[in-house]
């Protein structure tokens, strides 16, 4: 019978760190933080993007100069560009 384990990618503020969890004897077999890497977007970055572009000022005003009235009907995707 195999072992029962997850491989778990967790991102503590800025730092991601990378583990090995046994999870019938409940024990943490690895945890390596990883230098120099960068998080994945998150399903919740969407949702804090969009909040954040409905709700100012400022981008309501950019997007008014470019004939859009609604910031509402702009989607938004905070897709990044780098480490993968």
């Amino acid at each position: 019978m195999r072992p029962a384990g997850a491989n778990i990618i967790m991102l503590d503020g800025k730092h991601i760190i990378e583990s090995r969890v046994d999870l019938k004897e409940k024990k943490i077999l690895r945890w390596e933080p990883i230098k120099d890497a960068h998080g994945m977007v998150l399903l919740d970055d969407f949702n804090t993007v969009q909040q954040i572009i409905n709700e100012s000022p400022e981008f309501a005003a950019v997007l008014k100069k470019r004939g859009i009235t609604d910031p509402k009907k702009v989607i938004t995707t905070p897709l990044t560009v780098g480490f993968f």
